[in-house]
């Protein structure tokens, strides 16, 4: 392979992109001297930790296997021209300097270079991540609140222009708006709202004007359809003209032609003019109110950021975003080699897995570095498929897999994983028939007409805009090359379809569950032998799933479950680290005492409880009805928390209570809390810094999910992605589109999406729909082909009542298509 070049890998599921990755890794040693430079020359950027450790467990694993000539190793060194010596002086080097093997996350890369150049690029040297960026904007947020009783006039008067739109203009209600508002801002910064598209166009933008206007063009209308005795299609369509603002949503409004408002008669050609002038005004009335409706978020979000740059230059607090932007604009304008001598490092090869999922942003941060590489005789390598794109919605874009080629000037080497080394025979041979109905043109015409207009259909045969006609080639292009090949005879596997009825969705789901409670029953007895999976779209259906399981007595985990505030022993902790913080923190005492950890320690009669929260604080209380245990237990630890730090003094309290011994089940928990204790202890945390970090990441911190286990695993989808199982089980298979609360519209302004869409934002929210299609497509396909074994698709033999197209539609046609009528 000749150098400058690019390897483009596409792999479907299961055709063993990991194992191609790690053997290029192995290519690109064979081509180099061992030595620590040569190894820090090979970055490998994957999506997620844990694909970044178990790549690099691989590459341990594949050097061991050619250094002691095993049969697998033998292959490897054929395949990579990777010698058993030079294997074995490989692994030399990297145990001897481990930090230098370049395997990491995107995120990490783009922030060890942020913190490279932090002083250059004006920034603290001790810069914190914050990778949840609703965790940050709920602290700015919150000292802007404290900012009010500062008496601050502007802070005030943006706020009160929020309220007065949030009640006017978006007339809602509510005895507390503070949770939409919080969330319209988090929209914001989520779009990137730049100060300059929120300067206020009073000509614009004043409403009562433009209300005027449309009121003014609805009277002359009706004044000429008056003089011309026309009757109205239904009686009740002149009364909307006589108050238009009030009814702006209502039919006559936003037909296309006049000649549909009457019953069959000549229509002059006059009224044409007049209804379509007042159309117009109707338009623009309605975006001018979509923009206005977000100007006082807008002001408050400016206020916002101008909290968010104090938080990163006293504190050192970045977001994820953030970061990405500064080291882009860093490496645009003072170039590569300055970034290089303070890494200490210089890239010269590139693999970068998962890369449907890259977003604009973090290959504009990656583009330099990987042009430099190229110039110097390197390469890239990147492995994907477009068909497993589902982080749209966090921004990635798989149309840079094929754009990417076209900016850089090295040579493009195509190399498909044809293969499925994954499944057997009879789910590899059905999940071909099922996706490559997608590549029929016919197909899908039919899906993008119906997931962009539901409410329209087709005219003469020909799609109604060409954003359907955009989408419909997507979804060709995307399932076109769907179909995989069995390496060898893999007989066997199972695809079972699971029909039930029911009019409404409630009727619907008590069927399906049913139909399910039937199936997991039969398969109980195989947890333990075989990972059993069941695969949804939400944290809610995750949720309704774990419970159904536990009704049915059928061990089962969710992501959730594994969730350290889920632990009662860890809320003990926790508690009792907080009356230790404050001991006048009565509620944190209590909370502590009634924990599974204070039983058997203290003896509490029931007046102690009663008197409760009266006069005396409840230590002093504890002290008098409980006095040996009180100064056996929690009199040392007071006396001790001022001087240990966090981390001991929970070391103290476990030995104290020994919780090891007592909470054995408990054990993975608690390891998992006392290295969260000791990271934060290393940001410099004390006690009351530790409980009030504790309160902004406890909510997302968990366990891993263990591999092996003896438990039906409730995941979703997304976080099924890489991941397979036996036999897999797919209970919610409909998904509907959702029109997207907030637009960017071409000039960089921010508008608020509600129907009647103006036709600015109509453009906008059709374009969405378009993604979101594509991705619930992608989605589709990652479900279907996790199985290894078994697959059971539960599919309603009809369309629920008021329910939209989507999904659960498509997958019902195809699999009428492919003869699945009559499976029970």
């Amino acid at each position: 392979m000749n150098s400058p070049c690019i390897l483009r890998i596409e792999a479907s599921a299961g055709a063993g992109k990991t194992y191609r990755l790690t053997s290029r890794f192995l290519e690109l040693l064979a081509e180099l001297t061992p030595s620590p430079a040569s190894l820090r020359s090979v970055v490998a950027i994957t999506f997620t930790n844990k694909a970044a450790a178990e790549m690099k467990e691989r590459l341990i694993k594949a050097l061991k296997s050619i250094a002691l000539k095993t049969p697998e190793g033998k292959l490897l060194s054929s395949d990579t021209n990777l010698s058993p010596q030079a294997a074995l002086k490989w692994l030399e080097v990297i145990f001897e300097n481990f930090n230098d093997l370049q395997v990491r996350t995107i995120d990490s890369l783009i922030f060890s270079i942020l913190k490279g150049v932090a002083l250059e690029a004006g920034l603290r040297p001790d810069l914190e991540a914050e990778l949840k960026e609703d965790v940050l904007l709920n602290r700015a947020y919150d000292h802007l609140l404290l900012s009010l009783r500062e008496g601050k006039n502007d802070i005030q008067d943006i706020f009160r222009e929020v309220l007065i739109t949030f009640l006017e203009i978006e007339t809602r209600s509510g005895f507390n708006p503070e949770r939409s508002i919080r969330k319209t801002l988090l929209d914001l910064f989520r779009h990137e709202l730049k100060g300059k598209a929120l300067a206020r166009n009073e000509k614009d933008y004043l409403l009562e004007e433009l209300a005027e206007k449309v009121k003014t063009k609805a009277s002359q209308f009706l004044g000429a359809v008056n003089q011309e005795n026309l009757t109205f299609r239904y009686p009740t369509w002149e009364s909307k003209f006589l108050d238009p603002i009030e009814n702006f949503y209502a039919t006559p409004f936003h037909k296309n032609s006049v000649k549909e408002l009457f019953k069959g008669r000549f229509i002059p050609e006059h009224l044409e003019t007049l209804y379509q002038d007042f159309r117009e005004s109707l338009e623009e009335y309605l975006l001018a109110k979509a923009i206005v409706r977000l100007i006082p978020y807008a002001r408050l979000y400016e206020k916002l950021k101008e909290e968010l740059e104090r938080l990163r230059r006293q504190e050192g607090l970045i977001h994820g975003g953030g970061w990405i932007e500064v080291v882009e604009k860093f490496l645009r304008e003072e170039g590569v080699p300055l970034v290089y001598c303070k890494l200490g490092a210089k890239f010269r090869h590139f693999l970068i897995d998962e890369f449907q999922d890259t977003s604009q942003q973090q290959w504009a941060a990656l583009k330099p570095l990987v042009e430099e590489a190229l110039s110097q005789g390197g390469t890239l390598t990147y492995v994907g498929d477009i068909k497993q794109a589902i982080y749209v919605w966090r921004g990635g874009d798989p149309k840079l897999f094929n754009l990417v080629p076209q900016e850089l000037p090295a040579e493009l080497i195509d190399e498909p994983l044809l293969y499925n080394w994954r499944a057997k025979e009879q789910l590899v041979r059905f999940n071909n028939q099922f996706f490559k109905l997608l590549a029929k043109e016919k197909h899908a015409q039919n899906i993008a007409l119906k997931m962009l207009h539901p409410e329209e259909t087709r005219k003469r045969g020909v799609l109604v805009c060409p954003h359907t006609e955009q989408l419909s080639s997507f979804i060709c292009n995307t399932f076109s090359q769907v179909e995989q090949k069995l390496p060898e005879k893999k007989p066997g596997g199972i695809v079972k379809i699971i029909f039930y009825q029911g009019d409404t969705r409630e009727a619907q789901e008590e069927a399906l569950k049913e139909k399910l409670k039937d199936i997991l029953q039969k398969k109980a007895s195989l947890i333990g032998q075989k990972s059993l999976a069941i695969l949804v779209r939400t944290n809610d259906q995750a949720e309704e799933m774990a419970a159904l399981l536990f009704e049915m007595g059928v061990p089962a985990v969710t992501e959730n479950a594994l969730r350290l505030t889920s632990s009662s022993v860890v809320k003990a902790l926790i508690s009792l680290l907080s009356f230790l913080d404050y001991p006048y923190d009565e509620v944190a005492l209590a909370g502590f005492l009634r924990s599974p950890v204070a039983q058997g320690f203290f003896q509490i009669p029931k007046e102690f409880w009663l008197k409760a929260g009266q006069k005396a604080p409840l230590k002093n209380l504890l002290a008098q009805y409980d006095p040996e245990a009180y100064q056996k237990y929690l009199e040392p630890l007071l006396a001790k928390a001022g001087f240990l730090s966090p981390y001991d003094l929970v070391r103290e309290i476990m030995f104290t209570f020994k919780i090891y011994e007592r909470f054995q089940a408990e054990e993975a928990f608690l390891h998992r809390f006392l290295s969260l204790v000791l990271s934060f202890e290393q940001e410099g945390a004390g006690l009351s810094s530790f409980l009030e970090k504790w309160e902004e990441k406890a909510p997302e911190e968990r366990l891993g999910l263990p591999e092996e286990i003896s438990a039906v695993r409730i995941l979703t989808i997304h976080a099924a992605k890489g991941l397979e199982f036996d036999i897999v089980f797919l209970p919610f298979i409909h998904w509907e589109i959702k029109t997207p609360r907030l637009i960017s519209l071409e000039e960089g302004s921010l508008a608020y999406a509600q129907k009647p869409y103006p036709g600015p934002i109509k453009e906008k929210v059709l374009r969405e729909r378009a993604a979101q299609a594509l991705e619930n497509l992608n989605l589709l396909y990652v479900a279907f082909t996790r199985a290894k074994e078994e697959l059971f698709v539960f599919v309603s033999e009809k369309k629920a009542s008021r329910e939209k197209f989507g999904t659960g539609d498509i997958v019902r046609d195809f699999l009428y298509e492919l003869g699945f009528q009559n499976a029970s």
